[in-house]
């Protein structure tokens, strides 16, 4: 099984009490079998085609500084790097309904099944921390699972871990030569977050420390969803953990 990390781009905040850059980011699992599974889409390609368009038209542009943007940070150009494109995703993983989770969805051919948890499906509209990108779910089928920890495939499970959104999902890869690795995504976004929004804090903070007690448990390298001083850290496409 191999594990690619997918830079969908980086952000650095002009204000408030952390001035750490934001990463976005997406992953590729391929397993023994051949799947390829994509977990996470990004942020809509018109970021890509003009990112300070984009923070413009969101109504971003006073909060962020954009310092890596562009069309190779788009899922077809991250899948490109490892000779891939969209054509060869078997499966689309959202663990999460947010802009920058679920807002590249556009790329994915319709023939692409898409798992996403039932209680995050259940929302009027998606990106509950986003308010006022969607007005409704993007018209696909969705198929939904229930909001518990399960098995995905031999070698990767799905974690429970709602609070930043209801429907939030972890994910523990185990790789045979790398070893265990826990994508934590929003659980915990920073290193050292406690965190302090989402659609429920005391859920939010007792999933953020159940992450951090199954990395401790398992001895898995845990991988914070937006740390951009981390992501400097770690392979990125095309280089590959197995």
């Amino acid at each position: 099984m191999k594990l690619y990390f997918l830079h969908f781009g980086l952000l650095e905040p002009l204000a408030g009490p952390d001035p750490r850059s934001r990463s976005m980011r997406g992953y590729l699992i391929q397993t023994d079998e051949g799947e390829n599974i994509l977990v996470d889409t990004g942020l809509p390609g018109y970021w890509g085609e003009d990112i300070n368009a984009a923070l413009e038209r969101d109504g971003m542009a006073n909060f962020v500084r954009p310092l890596e943007f562009g069309p190779e940070h788009t899922v077809p150009g991250q899948l490109a790097l490892i000779g891939l494109t969209v054509d060869d995703i078997d499966l689309l993983l959202l663990t999460h309904s947010d802009l920058d989770h679920l807002g590249g969805i556009d790329f994915i051919p319709e023939s692409v099944p898409i798992l996403l948890s039932r209680v995050e499906r259940e929302l009027d509209v998606p990106a509950p921390t986003n308010p006022g990108y969607y007005d409704a779910w993007p018209e696909r089928d969705y198929t939904l699972i229930e909001q518990e920890d399960q098995e995905l495939r031999p070698g990767i499970k799905l974690l429970s871990t709602p609070g930043h959104t209801p429907g939030h999902f972890s994910l523990l890869v185990d790789l045979p030569r790398s070893g265990p690795i826990l994508l934590a995504v929003d659980a915990i976004k920073m290193e050292d977050e406690i965190p302090n929004t989402g659609t429920n804090v005391d859920d939010a903070v007792a999933s953020a420390q159940r992450v951090r007690d199954i990395a401790a448990q398992t001895g898995a390298t845990l991988i914070h969803g937006h740390d951009g001083p981390q992501w400097t850290t770690l392979r990125q496409a095309p280089e590959v953990y197995e």
